[in-house]
């Protein structure tokens, strides 16, 4: 990425990164095409845009897709879905 300080940070606050296993990182890209959702794979860890993070997480776990996302593993997913809307606590 190439951009100022504040660019980057901003950058990484829009991106939420969803790390699937290998083996399904075919099936879980090929999910997300079909529902047209913004993500892109970077060392096998599928980064999806904020806007799209409740979609794709709920899309993946209902095809049996396991995750594991940045946030703290105590927060619910209805936590994790409030945070990715962007909204402060």
């Amino acid at each position: 990425m190439i951009g100022t300080p504040q660019e980057l940070k901003k950058q990484a606050r829009d991106l939420h990164k969803v790390i699937v296993p290998k083996k399904v990182i075919d099936q879980a890209t090929s999910l997300l095409n079909e529902s047209a959702i913004h993500y892109m794979v970077e060392n096998d860890t599928i980064i999806l845009a904020r806007n799209d993070l409740k979609e794709s997480m709920m899309k993946l776990l209902q095809n049996d897709i396991d995750i594991l996302t940045t946030a703290p593993i105590e927060l619910s997913l209805e936590e994790i879905f409030l945070d990715a809307t962007g909204k402060e606590d």
